[in-house]
């Protein structure tokens, strides 16, 4: 039965904000003179009064406080497939929940809908027995394939049936695996199938 590295995540996304009134001479600079002054503030862990920046939240004189990100107004979460390295091949399930950074709603995705068959599951029967392999696209599948019936096409492959010579070798993979396999067909020597496979959450 094929086994599956994969990883389960979930990310918390924290939130805080405070409302100024800053005056500069441009947005640009009452921009620029915020971000600077808020990463002073945060660094101190303090309040810090200034000139010509005036909170506009109720309980907040002069100054600028610290930024301290600690409701959590949403989040992520998911399955992915990962390497033998555990590095991350692709995501299967992504669901965001509640909001995003700047506090908008995120609409929320049916792990269902977003499921695709990511993985597919090739079988080739054969007369040492049987054996199985697991990738994570199709057309690497079909590749692996071709290529495990080359080596035996000169012996077990097609022939000729006035010479019984074996004939020439296709170049494409399609043609390398169709015409290998029908020629073991009558007799079910070998066959194989490629299945596609779908994780289901929960």
């Amino acid at each position: 039965m094929p086994e599956f590295r994969l990883r389960i995540w979930t990310e918390q996304i924290l939130f805080d904000s405070h409302d100024y009134v800053v005056t500069a001479e441009s947005l640009e600079g009452a921009v620029s003179r915020l971000q600077d002054i808020q990463e002073a503030v945060d660094f101190e862990s303090r309040d810090r009064s200034i000139e010509g920046i005036d909170s506009v939240e109720d309980g907040f004189l002069n100054g600028v406080t610290p930024l301290d990100p600690s409701d959590i107004v949403g989040g992520y979460g998911g399955v992915c497939l990962i390497d033998e390295q555990s590095d991350r091949v692709r995501d299967l399930i992504g669901v965001p929940t509640g909001c995003d950074r700047l506090g908008e709603p995120l609409t929320p995705v049916d792990p269902v809908e977003t499921m695709q068959p990511t993985l597919f599951i090739l079988h080739i029967s054969h007369k040492a027995g049987d054996s199985t392999w697991v990738f994570d696209d199709e057309e690497k599948a079909q590749a692996f394939l071709a290529n495990w019936a080359r080596p035996w096409w000169n012996r077990d492959g097609p022939r000729d049936p006035l010479t019984n010579l074996p004939l020439d070798m296709p170049e494409d993979d399609g043609e390398v695996v169709e015409a290998y396999f029908d020629s073991k067909r009558s007799c079910m020597d070998e066959y194989w199938s490629i299945e596609p496979a779908t994780l289901n959450a929960g």
